[in-house]
């Protein structure tokens, strides 16, 4: 069964090709592929980059989600 927090490469090459006409999109899998699919660890880069404060107080991002 497949981790539902971590993107596996070929995962993420399914996303590049559908999305190949969006660089920001493109961009944003970069940096997940960067984090070798780690979807926690991408969100965070990701919302600094964007200018969100991180959650805190335990809160992770499938928790933050609900």
């Amino acid at each position: 069964m497949a981790d539902a927090t971590q993107l596996t490469p070929e995962e993420i090459q399914q996303f590049r090709e559908q999305l190949q006409n969006n660089p920001s999109a493109i961009a944003q899998l970069d940096i997940i592929e960067k984090c070798d699919g780690k979807l926690e660890q991408a969100t965070r880069i990701l919302a600094r980059r964007a200018g969100t404060e991180e959650v805190r107080g335990g809160t992770t991002w499938k928790t933050a989600l609900n």
